[in-house]
């Protein structure tokens, strides 16, 4: 599975992040951010082994909650 998460560039958004998947017992196997030039809006992506599709929608409202997010979408990577 393939997640990117849109958000407001702020400290400590990448470990909100990781704790959505390591509560869920979701290994992470890539993950990167990059920011915008401004410093303002940051992308991240995270892949993953394949997950039940009731974990993705799990993984999917606890991200939303995170504070500064502002977009997610998820894949099947093939």
């Amino acid at each position: 599975m393939e997640f990117k998460i849109v958000n407001e560039n702020r400290a400590g958004y990448l470990k909100d992040v990781t704790a959505v998947f390591g509560a869920l017992k979701v290994d992470i196997t890539y993950f990167q951010s990059s920011t915008d030039r401004r410093g303002v809006i940051s992308t991240v992506v995270v892949k993953t082994e394949p997950v039940p599709k009731s974990k993705i929608e799990k993984i999917l409202v606890n991200l939303k909650k995170i504070p500064g997010t502002k977009e997610i979408s998820h894949k099947l990577n093939r």
